[in-house]
């Protein structure tokens, strides 16, 4: 309870940590682990830890799987806030279903678009530049039958299949303009 506790040199150390740790591994299940008071927002701060540790990992198992779909579903929270939860599901080389949760996010704009915009900054937010790969390799999209997402022209379905169309275009021009 000291004022380290907060500091830069245990956000390393947590990261490192989190690097190596193997929850599930026979040697942690034989051990007890004393259980610590964290705060939440240090809780917050040791969970970015261990997602920036294995950011690139992630990345790696969403662009080798052999299908990625992305699942997307809206909720409200106990503050009435909307919030829009971006998963990813996909199909690994072995041939194991895995899902990947990518981000929670409150959309700042109202139905449809402002779905898709915080799909596309869920992946911005988690890949960078490559989010634009994962949006073309996505072999699907899974949602539930809401208004917002299944509107003809306007529904997220729609959105989403005109946004992915757009970056296989502009991947396409950039692969033709090469040559």
């Amino acid at each position: 309870l000291t004022l380290s506790a907060n500091s830069w040199p245990s956000r390393v150390v947590a990261n490192q940590k989190s690097q190596t740790f193997e929850y599930n591994s026979p040697e942690n299940i034989q051990q007890s682990f004393d259980l610590q008071y964290v705060t939440p927002t240090n809780h917050r701060l040791l969970l970015e830890c261990i997602v920036e540790a294995h950011r690139s990992e992630v990345f790696d198992k969403l662009l080798n799987a052999r299908a990625l779909s992305l699942r997307i579903d809206g909720s409200v929270d106990r503050t009435q806030s909307d919030k829009i939860y971006v998963l990813g599901e996909v199909v690994t080389a072995s041939g194991d279903a895995e899902q990947v949760f990518l981000r929670v996010a409150e959309p700042q704009t109202r139905g449809a678009v402002g779905v898709l915009g915080e799909v596309k900054q869920a992946l911005e937010a988690s890949f960078g530049e490559n989010a634009t790969v994962l949006l073309e390799r996505a072999s699907s999209v899974v949602t539930d039958g809401a208004s917002v997402n299944v509107g003809e022209k306007t529904g997220l379905w729609s959105l989403l299949q005109s946004e992915r169309s757009e970056v296989v275009n502009r991947v396409t021009e950039r692969r033709f303009c090469r040559y």
